[in-house]
C-alpha cells in the first residue's frame, strides 16, 4: 500500500480483534495523516483501498470514533443529541468535512440501523432519539467489549448482542435472528417490515398498524432477500432496490428497477404503477440474475446485477450501456422527465435539447437533437401538436425514454474512444 504498509494495516486488524478501542489507539500515524492528505482526483482509489484493507477495522474504529472524536457536537445540526442518518449524509457531502472523519462516519451510515436503538431512553423526556447517541454508543461497547463485528463478503454487517443477532444488508434492510438462528424481523426501508409474533407473521405499516402476513419463510443470499408468501408466491429484493415478485409457477408478476421500470401484471397485460397499458409482453430473470424485459416490436432490455444493460433493438442489433451510464440516467429520471415539459412558445426540439442535457449528454449537433425530437414525438408522445405543459415523457413511457438516451450515451462514448 502506498501510505501506510501492509504491517500497519495488518497491526490494526490484530488489535481490533481484540477491542475496538485497542485498535483505534493502534491506528497507523501514517493513515491518519494519509486520510487528510489525500487529493481530490485520488479519493476514490483511496476509498477503494481502505474499503478493501480495512473492512474489517473501520466499523469497529467508527464506532470509537464516534465518542473519541465528538461526533454529536460536530455534526448533529439541529442538536437534539443525536446524529441521523440525515446529518450523517450531509456531512459525507460537505467538502469541508475533514477526511479522516468522512472515512469514520461513511462506516458509520453502515451501521446505523444496527446501532440507533441500543438505549432506548436517550433522547428528551427518557423517550427513543431519532439517530445515534453517546449513550447509544456506550451501551453497544458494554454489550460488545471486544468489538468483533462480522463484516461478509457482500457489504453486510452482523451484530452479535447474545440473545440474537442483527444483520444490516448494504441495501439497508435490516434481518433480525434469533439464538437459534431463525429470522424474527425483516425490516427493508420503505418497501417492509415484517416481524414474527409467535408462530405468525405480521406486517407492520408506517403508522405502526399490524396486519397478519401470509409468509412461509425468509432467506436472505448474497445481499437479497427472499421472502416465500403461503401459495408459493416468491419476493425477491436487491440490495440496489430492486424488487422482483413472482408467481406460485416462478413466472414475475412485478418488477421495480428504481429509476428504470415499474411494472406489474394485470390478467394477461402488463401496465406501469399508475395502471397505465404498456408494450411489455413478457419478464423473466435467469440464474445470474440477469432482467430480461420483451416488448411487443420483437425489442428487449437486458437489466444486469452490476447496473449494465444490454438493449436488444428490434433491427437485430445490441447496445451495450455500462454501469455507470445507465445508473445516472436512472438517477435523473425525474430531472429528465421535467425538462420534457413543453413550454409555451416551444416544440419537441426544444424539450429533447433540454432532456439531453439533463442527462449529462453534452457535443449533440442539432441534427441529432432533432432526430431524438422527432423520435419522442413519433414514437412516444405519438403526436404531431402539443399544449403547453405536455410531457414528452410519462412515466409510462420512461423505460423506452432511457433506453433511448442510454443508446445515446453509448454511441457518443464508443465514438470519443475512436
Amino acid at each position: 500500500m502506498s501510505e501506510f504498509g501492509d504491517s500497519a494495516v495488518k497491526a490494526i486488524g490484530e488489535s481490533a480483534g481484540k477491542s475496538a478501542l485497542e485498535a483505534k489507539n493502534k491506528l497507523s500515524a501514517e493513515f491518519i495523516e494519509a486520510s487528510k492528505k489525500v487529493a481530490p482526483e485520488q479519493q476514490d482509489a483511496f476509498r477503494q483501498e481502505m474499503d478493501t484493507n480495512l473492512k474489517n477495522v473501520l466499523p469497529s474504529l467508527s464506532i470509537v470514533s464516534f465518542e473519541k472524536d465528538e461526533f454529536v457536537k460536530k455534526y448533529d445540526s439541529n442538536h437534539d443529541g443525536a446524529v441521523s442518518d440525515k446529518e450523517m449524509k450531509e456531512a459525507i457531502a460537505n467538502p469541508n468535512t475533514p477526511q479522516a472523519d468522512k472515512l469514520m462516519l461513511e462506516s458509520l451510515a453502515k451501521q446505523y440501523e444496527a446501532l440507533k436503538n441500543q438505549n432506548q431512553q436517550d433522547g428528551k423526556d427518557n423517550k427513543n432519539a431519532d439517530g445515534i447517541t453517546s449513550k447509544d454508543i456506550q451501551t453497544y461497547l458494554s454489550r460488545n467489549a471486544s468489538d468483533k463485528p462480522l463484516v461478509a463478503e457482500d457489504g453486510s454487517i452482523t451484530r452479535d448482542y447474545g440473545t440474537f443477532k442483527q444483520t444490516v444488508l448494504k441495501g439497508g434492510a435490516v434481518v433480525t435472528t434469533n439464538s437459534d438462528g431463525n429470522t424474527t424481523e425483516l425490516e427493508i426501508p420503505g418497501k417492509l417490515h415484517l416481524v414474527k409474533e409467535g408462530d405468525k407473521w405480521v406486517s407492520i405499516d408506517g403508522a405502526g398498524n399490524k396486519t397478519e402476513a401470509k409468509v412461509e419463510k425468509i432467506e436472505v443470499s448474497n445481499g437479497t432477500v427472499f421472502v416465500t408468501r403461503d401459495g408459493g408466491c416468491k419476493d425477491e429484493y436487491r440490495a440496489d432496490g430492486t424488487v422482483i415478485k413472482k408467481d406460485p409457477e416462478g413466472k414475475i408478476t412485478d418488477l421495480v428497477i428504481p429509476g428504470q421500470i415499474d411494472i406489474h401484471k394485470e390478467g394477461d397485460k402488463w401496465v406501469d404503477k399508475n395502471h397505465n397499458p404498456i408494450n411489455v409482453t413478457d419478464c423473466s430473470v435467469d440464474e445470474a440474475g440477469n432482467i430480461t424485459v420483451k416488448h411487443d416490436d420483437n425489442s428487449a432490455t437486458v437489466y444486469k446485477p452490476d447496473g449494465s444493460i444490454e438493449i436488444h433493438k428490434s433491427d437485430g442489433t445490441v447496445v451495450n450501456v455500462d454501469a455507470d451510464s445507465a445508473k445516472s440516467t436512472a438517477a435523473d429520471k425525474d430531472k429528465i422527465q421535467e425538462a420534457s415539459r413543453i413550454k409555451s412558445g416551444e416544440g419537441p426540439y426544444a424539450s429533447a435539447k433540454r432532456m439531453l442535457e439533463a442527462a449529462g449528454v453534452t457535443g449533440m449537433t442539432p441534427k441529432e437533437i432533432l432526430q431524438f425530437a422527432r423520435w419522442l414525438r413519433d414514437h412516444v408522445a405519438k403526436k404531431q401538436s402539443f399544449t403547453t405543459k405536455d410531457k414528452l415523457a410519462e412515466d409510462k413511457d420512461w423505460p423506452a425514454v432511457a433506453d433511448k438516451i442510454n443508446e445515446i450515451k453509448a454511441s457518443h462514448k464508443k465514438k470519443q474512444e475512436q
